[in-house]
């Protein structure tokens, strides 16, 4: 949706955050060097792994744990139901813990 918020941000004074499954730091430094947004909404990122800006800003970006699409969406349809999410990106004992809540 990066098209998306740049075509808004023309548009308005506000300011305007991206979002859309931006997974990688490149990608996100890119939209705000470019103007096309001014903040970057990581919600599913951050789901999947809550120590994704850390990983980006250390050079890390190969140990982020990527939200995979092919999930068939677990997280959103356990939240919609009422109970504790996990993703099921999670390390196995991470899933464990968050299961037996």
């Amino acid at each position: 949706m990066a098209d998306l918020a740049a075509a808004v941000k023309k548009a308005v004074k506000a300011p305007v955050i991206a979002a859309g499954r931006i997974s990688t730091g490149a990608f996100a430094n890119s939209l705000l060097a470019e103007g096309k947004a001014d903040l970057i909404g990581l919600a599913r990122v951050l789901w999947a792994d809550p120590e994704w800006p850390s990983k980006v800003r250390e050079g890390r970006e190969n140990e982020i744990i990527h939200c995979a699409p092919d999930c068939d969406d677990t997280c959103t349809k356990l939240v919609t139901k009422g109970k504790v999410a996990f993703c099921v990106r999670w390390p196995h004992d991470k899933l464990q813990e968050w299961k037996a809540k």
